[in-house]
């Protein structure tokens, strides 16, 4: 279970990463902000939950705000739906596999992915693509400083 979060993770900060970097911004941010309709639409149709009409009210306020932003970005982007539904199906994986606590479903996370960042940082650097290693100290620790950053919040929120 945890081995597949961690691919889902990685899948998601991926998806996330290469859309910022390739000028998907509005779309990578809609994917994010769509997430939570993605989660509310899996509890209802999967582990059978139901809203009270004002949250319905407000959940078709959200997809019809969404299909408005998504109009605007035309054409529409994988990174739009990508970034949100990976994301929910880390949190729908999770949900149904509560076993463990956060913080060590997350160290197993970290634990599993670690073999295949480290190999591909090293091709990476062996290639001359690498920025996090080959652009000095500062940017490598930015780099470093990042990962706690990202990770707190998934080990201490619930």
């Amino acid at each position: 279970m945890c081995g597949i979060a961690g691919i889902i993770m990685s899948v998601s900060w991926y998806a996330f990463t290469w859309a910022i970097t390739h000028g998907e911004v509005l779309a990578a941010s809609l994917g994010y902000f769509i997430n939570p309709l993605f989660a509310i639409a899996l509890a209802m149709f999967f582990l059978k939950e139901r809203l009270t009409q004002s949250t319905s009210y407000c959940c078709y306020f959200g997809y019809f705000r969404h299909w408005l932003s998504g109009m605007a970005i035309r054409p529409i982007t994988l990174a739009f739906f990508n970034y949100g539904q990976v994301f929910c199906c880390l949190w729908f994986n999770k949900k149904i596999h509560q076993i463990l606590s956060a913080l060590t479903s997350v160290m197993i996370e970290a634990a599993v992915m670690t073999p295949f960042a480290l190999i591909y940082m090293i091709w990476l650097y062996l290639s001359g693509d690498s920025v996090a290693l080959t652009s000095g100290t500062t940017t490598f620790l930015l780099y470093a400083g990042a990962t706690p950053v990202t990770v707190a919040p998934l080990i201490f929120l619930p």
